[in-house]
């Protein structure tokens, strides 16, 4: 059976569909296809079945044929796949759960948190069975890495993990995609050749630092007066070259309060420290924040981490090159990952701070963003300027960066 003669057979579906106006097989695809993209991560080729999709890997292996032999003939590779149960049954789910463009605007922003964890729980059965099934590839991931053995064709992934965290914990799937973005603008960061910082950077470093607190409150249930001094002893041996033994209590008060004036107690701690790391270990303001990311994701890493490297073989036309690539390998740990649901079932029940900083990561995301447009353009716009006198004069001129 193929799913153009499935989707036909099931009443409901069809009905509601063709009341939506996607009344032709190719509007169909697109309403599957959006949603699908915001479950999986993945995307169909265009001259692409459903029958086939999720077999693209399985078939890869086996097909000798040039890529692009191999994408004009999918159709025809297609023709031999049968439109199974599992599919049957997560394209009914998918159906089920987004079936207008109100649900699907939801999960397009990740805001998973609006359906009923029984349903994202089935969704998330339903779709590794239909996977493992079809002998799709589960990549791990950490960070901004996707780690798996790269081959031709190897193009449709799903990573299991993402999809657990963007299912079950979507707070912290959004901040942490929000971080993962925020560390390559940080890359970048030096481009702008700023002598100072701007005010909306110093607040978004105390935004980031108390959010850090919050975090590391969730991680290590570390109290008020835990925190204040471990930072105090971090300053100690930073400022008087003195290494204090960190003397924390055995037991915390369960009813502490804070009050705004121990909020503006640590804030300045941490305004101390970021100074102290600038002026004593020259860690200028987007080390910082690159560092402070990093510390985020181990924590909310499910994995032991180690770096290393590896060579792999691309094999071309006319010769083969090795190439040296970096390589993370990660290794499943349970406590590892039972901290990590911990932290992520917690935010889940109290996401109010996590909503808040999510907001300003947002807004600081775009600061940079119209700061680097404006940047280039104004860099591109004195290069455009410089030749066109100079062709006026008949003068070469050469623009440094």
């Amino acid at each position: 059976m193929t799913f153009n003669m499935w989707i036909k057979k099931q009443k409901d579906i069809y009905g509601e569909l063709q009341n939506q106006q996607y009344d032709s097989p190719k509007k169909q695809w697109e309403f599957f296809d959006n949603r699908i993209n915001c479950v999986l991560g993945t995307a169909r080729h265009s001259e692409q079945s459903y029958e086939g999709m999720f077999q693209e890997n399985k078939d890869s292996r086996n097909n000798s044929k040039k890529e692009e032999e191999a994408k004009r003939g999918r159709k025809h590779l297609d023709e031999d796949i049968e439109f199974g149960e599992e599919e049957q049954k997560f394209f009914r789910k998918i159906f089920e759960m987004f079936p207008t463009s109100e649900k699907l605007t939801l999960i397009e922003e990740d805001k998973w948190e609006e359906f009923n964890i029984e349903d994202r729980l089935e969704l998330f059965n339903i779709a590794v069975d239909m996977l493992e099934n079809n002998g799709y590839w589960f990549p791990l991931s950490f960070g901004n890495w996707d780690l798996c053995n790269q081959w031709a064709g190897g193009k449709y992934q799903c990573k299991e993990d993402e999809l657990e965290a963007k299912l079950f914990f979507p707070h912290m799937y959004r901040i942490k995609s929000k971080l993962i973005e925020l560390k390559g603008e940080m890359l970048q960061y030096s481009e702008l050749n700023k002598d100072k910082l701007i005010d909306e950077e110093k607040k978004f470093e105390q935004d980031l630092d108390r959010y850090l607190s919050i975090l590391d409150s969730r991680a290590t249930e570390m109290s008020f007066i835990q925190r204040v001094n471990k930072k105090i002893a971090k300053i100690q041996q930073l400022r008087c070259g003195l290494f204090r033994e960190e003397r924390l209590r055995e037991e915390t008060d369960e009813r502490e309060i804070i009050t705004e004036e121990d909020r503006y107690f640590e804030a300045g701690l941490d305004r101390y420290l970021n100074w102290l790391d600038e002026d004593k270990n020259g860690i200028d303001y987007a080390r910082r924040i690159i560092n402070k990311i990093e510390y985020i994701e181990k924590m909310w890493s499910i994995y032991d981490v180690r770096y290393s490297s590896a060579q792999i073989n691309k094999n071309l036309d006319i010769s083969e090159l090795k190439i040296t690539i970096p390589e993370v390998i990660l290794e499943a740990n349970e406590d590892i990952y039972n901290r990590y649901c911990k932290l992520g079932e917690k935010m889940e029940q109290d996401s109010k701070e996590d909503d808040v900083f999510e907001e300003k990561l947002k807004e600081y995301i775009e600061l940079l963003r119209k700061a680097g447009e404006r940047q280039r353009f104004g860099k591109e716009y004195i290069e455009e300027t410089a030749k066109k006198y100079a062709k006026k004069f008949n003068k070469n001129v050469n623009i440094k960066n």
